[in-house]
């Protein structure tokens, strides 16, 4: 299962956010593969933070730069 969220700018309190509702996620689905993915165009001041938290919970990050292309944070 993909389970993604889209933010203008990203903030540290977007990634706790999202973890919490992707642990949730992980625990009703138990046994099946989540990938969860946060996509962004600006980036926070904490934005260094948020991507700690993101990669210590297994979340993908990608950015958009413009049109169709998008580059993998993590």
């Amino acid at each position: 299962m993909v389970v993604a969220e889209v933010k203008t700018t990203l903030r540290f309190r977007d990634v706790e956010d999202f973890v919490e509702k992707v642990n949730k996620l992980r625990r009703a689905m138990a046994g099946k593969e989540v990938i969860a993915i946060i996509a962004y165009v600006f980036k926070a001041r904490d934005f260094s933070k948020a991507v700690e938290l993101a990669k210590a919970n297994g979340i993908k990050i990608i950015r958009h730069i413009h049109e169709e292309d998008f580059e993998e944070i993590t």
